[in-house]
């Protein structure tokens, strides 16, 4: 994450947005937001930059946007970065959730 900015980051996501949707039109597509990170303040800023624009862009593009709000630190390893055993079925819920929600 360190090598890119927020928005080199949403770019890429949403330029593969943009070829599933040009490639499979009848496709949905849907992003998962990034999770949190507790590794560094800029890491943990850069997320949030790159979940802003997201979900901008799922807006503009009628994409589906799966949140992540729920999952906070307590939900993340000791190294800041991945989920722990309490983080993945939060992350688990929330794309269930999702899903059930487009039924």
């Amino acid at each position: 994450m360190a090598q890119k900015n927020a928005k080199e980051i949403a770019k890429g996501v949403v330029e593969i947005g943009n070829i599933i949707q040009n490639q499979s039109p009848n496709t949905k597509v849907v992003i998962s937001e990034l999770i949190t990170r507790t590794d560094t303040p800029e890491n943990r800023r850069k997320v949030a930059e790159v979940n802003a624009v997201l979900l901008t862009n799922c807006k503009k593009n009628k994409w589906g946007h799966i949140t992540h709000a729920n999952i906070q630190a307590k939900h993340i390893n000791p190294y800041g970065i991945h989920l722990n055993k309490a983080g993945t079925p939060m992350l688990a819920k929330n794309i269930i959730s999702f899903l059930n929600e487009q039924n």
